[in-house]
């Protein structure tokens, strides 16, 4: 007699079925474990690229033109001793642009900056870092010796905050 009987080839499928549901669960947490530490990646490497963005621009500014609210500010830099007014604002629930109100708008962000207006904070100190609101155009914006940036990116209900502080060069 050759061959395996119908009630052998039952048992084997039962088993192997059993045994692929034991490790469904498994498979399932590693590929989720995967995507999760992938998007994690890709989150932090745009935060971190756009932070040096506004880092190495808000450095050179020369002067504060008017911090009207906490998710905009517009500023001046001189390119070959020419002043250029630009910022960097938030619009809508993920956009974050830069401007410089002469050739064009940039979008820097398109994508898991965190909504209502919450993902881009400016915060302007005066010389012993303390707060000094939000100025807007008025004389206390020529106390603003140091700006603190926090961008907020949301990906699946998480939070990702980058915060930093900038001295501007042209405002020492």
């Amino acid at each position: 007699m050759k061959g395996f009987t119908i009630i052998e080839v039952l048992v084997v499928i039962v088993i192997l079925a059993v045994a692929a549901g034991a490790l469904t669960p498994v498979i399932r947490m590693g590929i989720d474990s995967w995507v999760f530490a992938r998007d994690q990646k890709e989150i932090l490497a745009e935060g971190t690229l756009c932070m040096n963005r506004m880092i190495a621009e808000i450095r050179q500014i020369t002067e504060v033109l008017a911090a009207p609210n906490e998710h905009m500010c517009v500023y001046v830099l001189l390119i070959d001793s020419t002043p250029l007014p630009f910022s960097f604002y938030q619009s809508g629930t993920t956009q974050l642009y830069r401007t410089d109100y002469a050739t064009s708008t940039d979008t820097i962000l398109s994508d898991n900056l965190k909504g209502s207006n919450q993902g881009l904070v400016f915060i302007y100190l005066d010389e012993e870092m303390n707060d000094l609101g939000y100025p807007g155009n008025g004389s206390d914006r020529l106390k603003i010796r140091h700006i603190r940036i926090r961008l907020t990116l949301s990906i699946y209900g998480r939070d990702y905050v980058f915060q930093t502080t900038v001295t501007p060069l042209g405002l020492q």
